[in-house]
């Protein structure tokens, strides 16, 4: 499968934006530039609280029927496991209302990986994955990795051409995941 992580080493919270928007091919960077205008606010929440897990995960439910993608862990999986891989559980909202959310997972150190992203349906307009998708660089790099696994854009092999795209256009590295 075509897999997709993003290098952290050597960056410093000073430079973040700078760093970021300049591995971004340019209409990524434009969409990043612009959804900066916009007053959304990052959290990571507590992974013991079944409340933020379900936060997290409604949204990622939401992005996944709404884009007609798979998603396999159930909320009890979900549940089960964030104890065990150390996961963290971010989310961006505006107006209280949340916008984006992310499953990120300690698999080694050094390294995390995102288990499930996405933005919430109706939101598009304000190109809320092009503010998220760094921002959970950004805290992941500041928990400690130096990679951060974007997962698999390909299903038994074929890619899957948008999810591609995408990752390739915020500074993506693709390679093989046997």
């Amino acid at each position: 499968d075509v897999n997709y992580h993003y290098p952290l080493g050597g960056i410093n919270d000073a430079d973040w934006e700078e760093v970021v928007a300049g591995r971004m091919n340019s209409k990524s960077r434009m969409k990043f530039r612009k959804a900066l205008q916009t007053p959304f606010n990052i959290e990571v929440l507590d992974r013991n609280c079944e409340r933020d897990i379900e936060r997290v995960y409604g949204v990622i439910a939401s992005n996944r029927t709404h884009k007609g993608y798979p998603l396999r862990m159930s909320l009890d999986d979900v549940k089960r496991t964030a104890p065990v891989a150390q996961a963290e559980f971010i989310v961006m909202s505006l107006e209280g209302e949340d916008v984006a959310a992310a499953l990120v997972y300690r698999v080694s150190p050094g390294i995390m990986q995102v288990v499930y992203w996405g933005d919430a349906p109706g939101w598009e307009h304000l190109h809320p994955m092009h503010r998220f998708a760094p921002e959970v660089m950004r805290i992941c790099h500041g928990l400690g990795a130096e990679t951060l696994d974007i997962g698999p854009s390909s299903e038994e092999g074929v890619p899957s051409p948008g999810l591609c795209f995408f990752k390739e256009s915020i500074g993506c590295i693709p390679s093989l995941k046997p």
